[in-house]
C-alpha cells in the first residue's frame, strides 16, 4: 500500500463519529483588584487595614520605598497584595496604583492611614462576574471583581 492510499483509508475513520469537545488547560483566579485613583504617591508610613467578610488584615509600607531583607512592605496575612511600582527608579517615582485580593469576599472595608492620619476609609461589596477561559463545561470558573477607591491625598 503506496502513502495515498492510506490517507485515504484514515480519512474516513478520522471523520467519522460525532465532534467531540476539546477543552484546554488553561486556567484562571478568582479575586478582587482595587484600583487607588490616583496612585498613591505621597512620601510617608502607610498602613493598610483591610477587613474581608469579618476578617482583617493589614499591611504596612513606606514611601519612598526602603528594602529590606528583599521586601518593601510586610502584611500580617497572604489576603492582600499590594502593587508596587518604580523601585528601580528616583524616589520621586515610587507609587502604590492598586491592591489585589485573591479570594472573593463579600463584605469588604478598607482604611488607609498615612503617618497615623486616616486618608481613606472606604466599605464596598463587590459585583463578581463568572470567568471560564475554557468554556464552562471545560472548567475552571472563575470569579473577578474590580473596584476603585478615590483618594483625596
Amino acid at each position: 500500500m503506496n502513502s495515498k492510499q492510506f490517507i485515504f483509508i484514515l480519512l474516513p475513520l478520522i471523520s467519522c463519529g460525532e465532534v467531540g469537545e476539546y477543552c484546554t488547560e488553561m486556567g484562571c483566579v478568582d479575586g478582587l483588584q482595587i484600583n487607588f485613583d490616583p496612585d498613591i504617591i505621597t512620601h510617608g508610613n502607610y498602613v493598610f487595614s483591610v477587613t474581608m467578610d469579618g476578617v482583617t488584615e493589614v499591611c504596612e509600607y513606606a514611601l519612598p520605598f526602603v528594602e529590606e531583607n528583599g521586601e518593601y512592605g510586610t502584611c500580617d496575612g497572604e489576603n492582600i497584595w499590594l502593587t508596587i511600582s518604580g523601585t528601580a527608579l528616583d524616589p520621586s517615582q515610587h507609587s502604590i496604583p492598586e491592591m489585589y485580593i485573591p479570594t472573593n469576599p463579600i463584605d469588604i472595608s478598607i482604611e488607609i492611614t498615612r503617618d497615623d492620619v486616616l486618608i481613606v476609609s472606604s466599605s464596598f461589596q463587590p459585583e463578581y462576574e463568572e470567568f471560564a477561559p475554557n468554556g464552562k463545561e471545560c472548567g475552571p470558573i472563575c470569579y473577578n471583581a474590580g473596584h476603585t477607591i478615590d483618594l483625596m491625598e
